[in-house]
């Protein structure tokens, strides 16, 4: 457990490992999850199996389940994330025939024939708007943008900018060079004296002026 942890009334903790700095709101509930320094959980969450990393928040009234977030990360109120899946080609479409977790109080099924959970990944960077929902499976991008209220079934890639449902891209952040340069950059993964020193260049619109300073290649 790390240091300067902020705790919110009736926010339950469960086999969770956290960093320094982090926040966790009122009536949120967390088990068994990995939360890196720096981050914030607000009020209302629920998240299992959930890694998340340093510098992102989750907003409230969230809804996540085996998903693995990275760092510089915003997602937006009342999102649900990797909520588990069904079966579309089988006669029924109910657990009680293909699950052992007993969802409806007891179960017909004598093993798990079905994998309901797959882990969503969600890179550095990314922006989740306001209720946004990513099935099972699905891979975010590093700095993609996901419009309010999608409905995401598919892969999204690298600074992209989905909407609607289902999502789809209607554009890209940057050209394909710049992209290249931010990806191979890392720089999400700075330690946070060279992020404190280099903090202007990541609130104006000129990549170059961020390519072209000697300073960020120290």
């Amino acid at each position: 457990m790390g240091d300067n942890i902020r705790v919110g009334a009736e926010a339950q903790l469960i086999e969770c490992f956290l960093g320094d700095g982090i926040l966790i709101g009122a009536s949120s509930s967390l088990y068994q999850c990995d939360i890196e320094s720096h981050s914030a959980i607000h009020e209302n969450c629920k998240l299992e199996h959930v890694s998340l990393g340093s510098f992102s928040f989750i907003a409230e009234s969230s809804r996540l389940s085996s998903v693995n977030i990275g760092r510089f990360c915003s997602i937006g109120p009342q999102a649900i994330v990797g909520y588990g899946d069904h079966p579309t080609e089988w006669i029924s479409t109910s657990p009680v025939f293909y699950s052992t977790r007993e969802q409806c109080g007891m179960t017909f099924s004598d093993s798990d024939y079905f994998p309901e959970r797959k882990t969503v990944a969600v890179g550095h960077d990314v922006w989740l708007g306001a209720r946004v929902f990513i099935r099972n499976g699905v891979s975010i991008g590093n700095g993609a943008i996901i419009g309010a209220g999608a409905i995401v079934v598919t892969d999204v890639p690298e600074f992209a900018i989905a909407v609607g449902c289902p999502a789809k891209v209607i554009r890209y952040r940057f050209d394909v060079e710049t992209r290249r340069k931010i990806s191979d950059s890392k720089w999400w993964n700075w330690d946070l004296s060279k992020l404190q020193k280099l903090q202007a260049l990541f609130r104006q619109p000129d990549p170059e002026v961020f390519f072209n300073s000697s300073a960020w290649r120290e």
